[in-house]
């Protein structure tokens, strides 16, 4: 194989010509990149995919993957890194995650020997394959020296803020999930996905531990087969929560069966468990929230540089929501449409995302059935990548609830103010797509990741784990119910009136403090004219299991 992994078919053309200007700039050393990184990088104390996010981010730059055919034998799959529109020399091998590491190392010894290359129509342009521009008049066969051109002001390098680390993290995170998708339903995946990552203390790295993809509510005909092993709603952030619940029921386990160090602690005073001091959830999603979020940024250009108002704005914490428009509950119909929950008709409707992020802030992101043996699990942080307006985002993940409802609310539950930020390099995202692709959800300790249709609400025939001969997801509410009452007998769980409870109905019904809240938030929202909640036919929770 030639060097660097990449097939002789597949290197860039060996010339370019290019003009003056573009001459001049492909052979100005870099800038805006300290010794420091680079020796990291070198020492191989930093892996060529995070270190190459770091650069881009650190120059303001954009980073994209693309895929390249390769039919010469030498690898099934290729990628090239796409830096400011530039491809750079692709890397080829058997699978498309060390695909794409080769990708990244051969860019990144192009920008740490040349700098970044400025695009030229589309075309890759190589420091070693540029040549001087033609000049009138005979050839001469020797390098012609551009002529000189005022320098370019250096970029300097921006700070890597904990929106950008998460940002950073969850697209790797992706890329090593298209890695395991197979080929045949890659292209139709939707490309909106949800991160969720855990931090031990505050200085820690962020570990990704669920990870959620798609972009709609399931098709209405699911209703009426519904037997609790139908997904009706396969939003990304729905789909990333759910995902977080597994985890949390396999940290559970590890708690009570003592076999290592989870990230629960009991709560003698209250019987119940708690997540440890100083461990933290945090959300990154490519596209601003569906809802109340989303609808009134479409008219702003909101992924534009990073504003100082904004940077004071994200390190303060200091929501300042803009409270002249919105408010209203939404829900997700046909077609990725959103719609006042007031004017809802018809049959299967979904609480939009920014709705449901909204009353996650109060009765925590762990569901009604672990709140019987855990205190409410908060998000900490929301960052998004595309359609950040922090005035907007304020209200409807955050101020559309009136902060006296506190003194209403059973122990342990609270208005927790989520802190709301964006990456600095946010990329335009465009408008959602209408078409729901397929879903897909994996958490931290999962072997396969699961890929659903929402034409069915159930696993793809072609999903990497299919869960039995009915295509029942694994995080559909049969699967949750059988998930609590495996962890409740294994660890000898103590739950009141669990025994008397034969339906699913009738054991979240044990969930008082939950089902208190519940109605509380309702209740406000319906009090304050932002419409009704949209709940579904009680019949879809009649199954035993």
């Amino acid at each position: 194989m030639a060097e660097g992994g990449i097939p002789p078919t597949l290197r860039c053309t060996p010339q370019v010509i290019c003009s003056e200007e573009t001459y001049a700039k492909a052979k100005r050393p870099r800038i805006g990149i300290d010794a420091a990184f680079v020796k990291e990088y070198r020492s191989g104390g930093k892996n060529a995919m995070a270190s190459l996010h770091e650069y881009c981010q650190k120059l303001r730059m954009s980073l994209s993957f693309q895929h390249e055919s390769s039919t010469d034998g030498f690898g099934k799959f290729a990628f090239c890194a796409v830096v400011e529109g530039v491809r750079y020399s692709p890397g080829a091998a058997g699978n498309k995650k060390e695909a794409k590491r080769l990708a990244a190392v051969n860019a990144m010894e192009v920008l740490l020997t040349s700098g970044p290359i400025p695009p030229q129509g589309g075309a890759a342009i190589h420091p070693d394959s540029v040549v001087a521009p033609p000049q009138p008049g005979p050839r001469v066969p020797v390098a012609v020296v551009p002529p000189t051109v005022p320098p370019r002001p250096p970029i300097a390098p921006i700070e890597i803020t904990e929106c950008d680390d998460l940002a950073r993290q969850s697209e790797i995170a992706m890329g090593e999930l298209d890695d395991v998708i197979p080929a045949s339903l890659a292209a139709l995946m939707s490309p909106v996905y949800a991160v969720i990552s855990m931090k031990r203390s505050v200085n820690s790295s962020a570990e990704v531990v669920a990870i959620g993809t798609g972009n709609g509510p399931a098709a209405s005909h699911l209703m009426v087969q519904d037997t609790g092993r139908a997904m009706f709603d396969l939003s990304a952030v729905v789909v990333a929560r759910r995902s977080l619940t597994r985890f949390l029921h396999r940290e559970l386990k590890s708690f009570y069966e003592q076999k290592r160090d989870s990230i629960f602690e009991l709560v003698e005073s209250r019987k119940l468990l708690r997540v440890r001091q100083g461990i933290s959830f945090h959300m990154y999603t490519n596209v601003c929230p569906l809802g109340d979020a989303d609808r009134y940024t479409v008219q702003f250009n909101t992924d534009g540089p990073l504003t100082q108002e904004d940077k004071d704005l994200m390190d303060s914490g200091e929501l300042r929501p803009n409270l002249s428009v919105g408010g209203p509950l939404t829900v997700k119909i046909g077609g990725n449409q959103v719609i006042d929950s007031s004017k809802v008709t018809g049959s299967l409707h979904c609480m939009s995302d920014s709705d449901k992020i909204l009353k996650w802030n109060m009765l925590g992101l762990q569901g009604s059935l672990l709140s019987l043996v855990i205190q409410p699990v908060y998000l900490q942080s929301v960052t998004v990548g595309s359609r950040y307006q922090h005035g907007h985002l304020a209200r409807a993940l955050c101020c559309r609830v009136d902060t006296d409802i506190t003194q209403r609310l059973p122990e342990d539950y609270t208005l927790f103010y989520t802190l709301l930020g964006r990456r600095t390099d946010c990329t335009p995202f465009g408008a959602v797509p209408r078409e729901a692709g397929l879903s897909v959800n994996w958490s931290i300790g999962d072997t396969k990741v699961e890929v659903c249709d929402p034409e069915t609400g159930r696993s793809h025939p072609s999903s990497p784990f299919i869960s039995g001969t009915t295509m029942a997801s694994r995080l559909c509410k049969a699967a949750n119910l059988n998930r609590f009452r495996q962890l409740v007998v294994a660890c000898a769980l103590a739950v009141p009136g669990l025994a008397q409870s034969s339906t699913y109905a009738e054991l979240k019904s044990l969930c008082s403090d939950y089902i208190a809240v519940k109605r509380l938030f309702e209740s406000h929202m319906a009090d304050k004219n932002y419409g009704p909640w949209i709940h579904k036919a009680e019949c879809v929770n009649q199954f035993q299991k």
